[in-house]
């Protein structure tokens, strides 16, 4: 419970209030202890942290930091971005990232375009669209081909898709690699 607070991965939440309730009651009664230096005060000050620290986690007066939620939301969209390059022929959905990170849809969306610059369906067409250029111009696929091959379910969906990356329509893309 105590080394992520120690390690810096948390944070206490601060103010305290002078009212009279069990954690302030407890901060006043760790101070008094240590300030009275009595024989084996030690000893009762590690009983009082305990229960300090019991009372702070149980009221969710200490959180995980900024730095750690940042280091935590780029671990599960590395995480994402793996199983996207995996699974990028098959049919994906905000709903299957969802499940995958444990993130809602909107919350997903937000934190994937947070690390990439572009929300999750862009960065999933753009990644089919250059494994479909690869494949036309390495492995000399069809267009028919490396689209259904690169994860799109309609050549027309396919066909604005990769205009709007590349530039030039899948076609005049093939024509182009075939004349080199």
């Amino acid at each position: 419970y105590l080394v992520p607070l120690l390690a810096g991965d948390a944070e206490l939440i601060p103010h305290l209030r002078p009212e009279n309730t069990p954690l302030y009651k407890t901060a006043v009664e760790l101070f008094e202890t240590m300030c009275a230096a009595d024989k084996y005060y030690e000893l009762a000050v590690c009983g009082i942290l305990n229960n300090l620290f019991f009372q702070l986690l149980s009221e969710g007066r200490i959180r995980k930091s900024e730095k750690n939620l940042r280091g935590h939301k780029k671990k599960i969209v590395a995480s994402l971005i793996s199983w996207i390059e995996k699974n990028y022929t098959e049919k994906i959905t905000l709903a299957d990232l969802s499940a995958q990170s444990g993130f809602n849809e909107k919350y997903l969306c937000r934190v994937f375009r947070e690390f990439t610059g572009q929300p999750p369906t862009e960065y999933i067409n753009r990644l089919r669209v250059e494994r479909a250029a690869f494949e036309m111009s390495t492995n000399r696929r069809s267009v028919t081909d490396a689209a259904y091959e690169s994860g799109f379910n309609e050549l027309s969906h396919f066909s604005r898709t990769f205009k709007k990356y590349k530039g030039v329509s899948p076609r005049e893309f093939k024509q182009y690699i075939s004349r080199e």
